[in-house]
């Protein structure tokens, strides 16, 4: 790339830490994927963001620990919970969390850049910017909250889109939501990347069998409609078509989803897997016919590209993130009913029958290498 070492900031609007190992992890990986080259020092300040903390008090503690990983250097403040409401209460966290970070940068010098993820991130990018201008910002938006933005957060849009020298949307759903909130900053598509340690193609085309092999790999929430492929399986069953549903995940609707099935008498046809590292995930995604997305909003879809990078086929809602990778060579888009969904599967399974070549994913627009290249030129570009 060049010859300069760029300091990087990294402040995560959702991130791995106590409450939820899971969170964000692909934030934490797209640093580490920048950290593995020689033109970039990655530092990470990650203060924990989370309403439970109201309900965990061993987590009142307010502590700041430090940590080496992968090649970056991670700043972590525990103890503060994120407030629900008033613009006023939000700027007092803030400050708290400003407070941390500007002791960070007074330890190490300045950044080069500070890239902060959501608009929470941005927000407190925003106040580091109002007293040290010169470091351009860079915010990445990954949340499905701007889809239906809630009036508390209206205010915390608009300050971390302006204060910003640039925008990124993944998608370019996301990036139309974006439009709505960034008045005159430049907005950039550019896409998550996908692990291609774990999620590669198989050596061998997997020869499809009855019953067929539906697998999802969600967070368990109202949002990502599960409930509607447990809907769609019965309706397979009924119809005299063997399948069966591996559901990878956790999250607040196992319960409700657990109970559906059972209602529906499908229950021996799915299978919770619960939350899975990732080489577990791939190895069930390569043992699987088709990867079905339900969800109602999807900022991006990183599990439908980690799918289709194990050569699997996807039948997708139309949800946003998804109509950039889904075409009819490597899958399908339907409408979110038990009946488009239901024929879709079928179609998928005898076009995989007939013209069995692998579907497809652009390596030179979903590869870490050139998703870091991407972010490094925009880096240096605002120097």
């Amino acid at each position: 790339m060049s010859d300069r070492t760029l300091k990087v900031l990294i402040i995560p609007g959702w991130f791995p830490g106590a409450l939820d190992r899971n969170t964000g992890d692909f934030i934490l990986k797209q640093a580490k994927d920048l950290a593995k080259s020689a033109d970039m020092q990655v530092l990470i300040a990650h203060a924990e963001l989370s309403y439970r903390f109201w309900n965990r008090p061993k987590y009142w503690l307010r502590k700041r620990t430090f940590e080496e990983q992968d090649g970056i250097t991670i700043y972590r403040y525990t103890g503060l919970s994120l407030p629900r409401v008033k613009y006023r209460i939000f700027h007092l966290w803030r400050n708290q969390i400003l407070t941390f970070i500007n002791s960070i940068i007074d330890e190490i010098g300045e950044p080069d850049v500070i890239h902060a993820h959501t608009f929470l991130g941005g927000f407190i990018a925003a106040g580091i910017k109002a007293k040290r201008p010169h470091i351009p910002v860079v915010v990445t938006e990954h949340s499905d909250l701007l889809f239906g933005v809630p009036q508390r957060y209206k205010k915390i849009v608009v300050d971390a889109y302006e204060k910003a020298d640039r925008v990124i949307a993944p998608s370019q759903a996301l990036a139309h939501q974006i439009d709505k909130w960034r008045g005159g900053t430049p907005l950039m598509r550019i896409p998550m990347s996908v692990d291609e340690k774990y999620f590669y193609l198989p050596f061998h085309r997997r020869k499809i069998v009855q019953p067929i092999q539906l697998i999802t790999v969600s967070e368990l929430v109202p949002v990502k409609n599960v409930a509607l492929q447990i809907e769609v399986l019965d309706d397979l069953i009924q119809s005299q078509y063997p399948a069966e549903l591996t559901i990878v995940g956790d999250g607040p609707s196992y319960i409700s989803l657990h109970r559906l099935a059972k209602e529906h008498d499908v229950l021996s046809y799915v299978h919770f897997k619960g939350w899975k590292e990732p080489h577990d995930v791939a190895n069930l995604l390569r043992a699987s016919d088709i990867y079905l997305s339900t969800s109602r909003r999807e900022t991006f879809g990183l599990s439908i590209l980690e799918a289709l990078s194990c050569g699997i086929p996807v039948v997708s809602t139309r949800s946003g993130g998804p109509e950039d990778m889904i075409s009819d060579r490597n899958g399908l888009l339907v409408d979110s009913d038990r009946r488009s969904l239901s024929h879709a599967i079928r179609r998928v399974v005898e076009k995989i029958e007939i013209n069995p070549t692998y579907p497809f994913t652009d390596a030179d627009l979903y590869s870490w290498e050139s998703v870091a290249k991407r972010l490094y030129i925009l880096y240096t570009d605002l120097q």
